[in-house]
């Protein structure tokens, strides 16, 4: 995999920057330094990834699941630009450049005057594209850097995800789909969509996946209005955990 640079950072929309404090409550009802390394640091038949523990034997409290196995586990920091961030494939319709601007300029002609509403449209921009399955996203208060591992779970048995694994994207699915058409997957911000800092953390077998999302608020309050990658302790995180599970 080549090394691209990034192109730049993405100017924060100012009516979203002084409503963030809004933000939050909607979970429930961008130079960045390169990090990638390359797919044959690990791969396996259709499955590669960065930063890898594979065959991994897990259990979660709090989910629906006594034991399940991780195919493959990939991680990575994520440097901020905005308080919107998702996970994608990298052949998703979403993933186009000026696809940010155009969702919120669109935002903007539907809120007309009442410019405080123009985060609302923009949320419900987000909550439409994902019952599309062509990305699931979720928001931050406050710009920073996290921590973000998918874990890519075996196809049996079915795991059924609890309701707050579900609810921390936006929208509140019952079951949130992502459609991955070319198996390449994306966590990243959504300013960057279409960009060609855009980079896949791990590439899976192609289809349709449910995606479960654990998120830990305290690790994630020690990483906010952080600007650097060299800034995040080596032991801390992740922040966001995200399992994936292939529909057979």
């Amino acid at each position: 995999m080549s090394v691209v640079g990034h192109a730049g950072k993405a100017e924060r929309p100012q009516p979203v920057a002084r409503l963030a404090g809004e933000v939050k409550k909607q979970r429930h009802g961008p130079d960045r330094e390169e990090r990638r390394t390359h797919p044959q640091d690990f791969a396996l038949p259709a499955l590669n990834a960065r930063r890898v523990i594979s065959g991994v034997r897990c259990s979660w409290v709090g989910m629906n699941m006594s034991s399940c196995e991780t195919l493959v586990q990939a991680t990575e920091l994520i440097v901020s630009e905005g308080c919107y961030f998702g996970i994608f494939d990298s052949a998703s319709p979403v993933n186009c450049p000026g696809k940010w601007c155009d969702e919120f300029q669109a935002a903007k002609r539907m809120a007309g005057e009442q410019e405080w509403s123009a985060l609302f449209h923009l949320n419900q921009s987000w909550i439409d594209l994902a019952g599309e399955g062509a990305l699931l996203s979720w928001i931050t208060l406050f710009d920073g850097v996290f921590k973000v591992e998918v874990r890519i779970l075996a196809e049996k048995p079915k795991i059924e995800f609890s309701e707050e694994d579900r609810e921390q994207f936006l929208g509140e699915a019952k079951e949130n789909l992502l459609y991955c058409p070319s198996g390449n997957i994306v966590v990243d911000c959504l300013t960057r969509l279409g960009s060609n800092s855009v980079c896949p953390l791990v590439t899976i077998t192609p289809g349709r996946y449910r995606v479960g999302f654990v998120r830990n608020d305290d690790e994630e309050r020690k990483h906010q209005f952080l600007e650097g990658e060299n800034l995040y302790p080596a032991n801390d995180g992740p922040d966001w955990i995200i399992h994936m599970q292939r529909e057979g």
